[in-house]
């Protein structure tokens, strides 16, 4: 019997005690408020600490209206912030560390926008304690501390507890500024509200505009440091290819058109990786056989006839990657199966670069890598601070400082004067291929016969392979010996011609061969959200355990 009576205690027990709450609250005319909580509390039960809600907004005459809580401490314990539902939540204690007995709490904020202004006077309304308790108070003080106030009518402040939107009067004295009461025996989901009617114009409040640029006094210190990091970005010496190079016809010696597409465009891209085909078929290291007629993915093959020899590594995952599944492949088996090894291929491609020395990697360009790295950290730490503070203008410039001393960090080396001089030959070249003059290219088919067939690789690299087209069927008669028709026979036009050629090597098509296959997908986005509710008023909320 006696635990039957004792059932429904333990099933509203919450494992602590507010013995005693002191709430101080000083007022100042600048409109801010300095609230600090004090608790004396038991646990009965091991707990971490407890949790406040502390409302951020307020429903005043039909308007949704906020206040700033800002400058928490909680003096000795540990304590994390979050925001959710109009609620400021201080969650106070260690999640490994346990507590029980007798321990004391202080909890410290500020708060901006929490008073009223009216034609006749000036008010604050703060709700003292919050009716979201889950556990009663035994005893509550308040004292409110009013700036530059030595005396105020009895019917200008007044104070209530109990539920919400009702209550009993509550006795209070105003003594050399300060207002204090007392309660006892709070019930749960009892709270304490106090009004207090002031002197018009008590408060100063700084318009909007002067409080938007006294919080962020360090914005234009912070734009300031982004100009001049701007500035000095723009000051640094880095070697340019000349804009207005003189086409050269001179077939490139020892340097890939993967390579030069990699030089000229500072990325690889993937026909990069497809001018390498018609590059070793030039070598005879490949041949190629397309069908007859339009081209053909399923058709067009690719056969090995002699493997690379002292060549470089790039070349050689490249090569070992088309081949890996046999001697004799098409462009429909290669799906999916040269995309993995992109990666490593643009790393080593890389990698000899550096070994050529073409880019800059002198001290001084290392020394602004790490300058940038360094204002980077800085500027993404001090943003945070802002952002805590609530610094929100200074914070957003900051943050595009640490995105622009981001992007300079990780932004690539100036070319070397090797490099220089290696990107004008390659340029040199291009511009000649792009728009050959027709007695310049006579000169050098004269010379080499098959001068179109080894510029074609390049061709293809430079992403001018359509226009290189027309010039090839204008010059020769024949495809290039390494192509055969797939179906060629004894009887069937064992050498294809140019236009045939032309029109069954495509390399748009091609270069699908280096992409990876499309796969659709199955799941579908969503955005969820909730409304936050609007506490009663400013202040109050409540809290629990945890």
């Amino acid at each position: 019997m006696l635990l039957l009576q004792l059932c429904p205690l333990l099933l509203i027990s919450q494992g602590y005690d507010i013995e005693h709450l002191l709430v101080e609250v000083d007022v100042h005319q600048n409109g801010l408020l300095q609230v600090q909580e004090h608790y004396a509390l038991n646990f009965v039960e091991k707990k971490r600490g407890i949790i406040r809600h502390i409302p951020s907004r307020h429903l005043a005459n039909g308007e949704d209206k906020r206040v700033r809580i800002k400058a928490i401490k909680t003096p000795g314990w540990n304590h994390h912030i979050s925001r959710e539902g109009g609620h400021t939540i201080i969650r106070i204690g260690d999640q490994d560390v346990y507590h029980q007995g007798q321990k004391d709490i202080t909890i410290m904020y500020d708060v901006e926008g929490a008073t009223m202004e009216h034609d006749a006077y000036d008010e604050i309304y703060w709700n003292l304690v919050g009716t979201e308790w889950d556990v009663p108070i035994e005893q509550m003080e308040f004292k409110i501390a009013l700036e530059s106030l030595s005396s105020l009518p009895t019917s200008h402040y007044e104070a209530y507890s109990g539920k919400q939107g009702a209550g009993v009067l509550i006795p209070m004295d105003f003594d050399q500024g300060y207002l204090t009461g007392r309660v006892t025996d709070l019930a749960k989901g009892e709270g304490v509200t106090v009004a207090v009617a002031l002197p018009q114009d008590y408060f100063t409040i700084p318009s909007r505009t002067a409080r938007f640029w006294k919080a962020n006094k360090e914005a234009p210190l912070a734009l300031v440091t982004w100009l001049g990091l701007i500035w000095f970005w723009g000051r640094r010496k880095v070697n340019r290819s000349t804009p207005d190079a003189d086409p050269n016809p001179a077939l490139l010696t020892g340097v890939s058109p993967m390579l030069a597409g990699r030089v000229i465009e500072r990325n690889l891209k993937t026909r990069h990786l497809l001018s390498m085909l018609p590059y070793w078929a030039n070598r005879g290291h490949i041949e190629m056989y397309g069908p007859q007629g339009a081209f053909s993915a399923d058709q067009f093959c690719i056969e090995k006839k002699n493997g690379l020899k002292r060549t470089d590594r790039s070349q050689h995952l490249l090569f070992d990657a088309l081949f890996s599944g046999g001697s004799l492949v098409s462009i429909t088996s290669l799906r999916n199966k040269l995309f993995p090894s992109i990666g490593p291929i643009g790393k080593a491609l890389r990698k000899e670069l550096n070994e050529m020395g073409i880019y800059d990697r002198s001290p001084d360009y290392k020394q602004r890598k790490r300058l940038m790295a360094m204002v980077a950290a800085i500027a993404g730490f001090l943003a945070i601070v802002c952002f805590v503070q609530l610094k929100i203008m200074t914070g957003i410039i900051l943050v595009i400082l640490l995105i622009t001393s981001l992007i300079m960090c990780l932004a690539g080396p100036g070319l070397s004067n090797v490099g220089v001089g290696l990107f004008e030959q390659i340029d040199a070249y291009r511009l000649f291929i792009s728009d050959p003059d027709p007695e310049a290219l006579q000169s050098q088919l004269l010379n080499d016969p098959r001068y179109l067939e080894k510029s074609l690789p390049y061709a293809i690299a430079f992403g001018i392979d359509e226009s290189f087209f027309p010039v090839m069927t204008q010059y020769q008669d024949r495809a290039p010996s390494w192509y055969q028709h797939a179906t060629t026979t004894a009887t069937v036009n064992a050498v294809p011609t140019i236009n045939e050629f032309v029109q069954q090597f495509r390399p748009k098509e091609m270069v699908t061969a280096f992409e990876p296959v499309a796969q659709p997908s199955t799941s579908s986005g969503s955005v969820t959200g909730s409304q936050g509710s609007v506490g009663g008023g400013y202040g109050g909320g409540g809290g629990s355990s945890w």
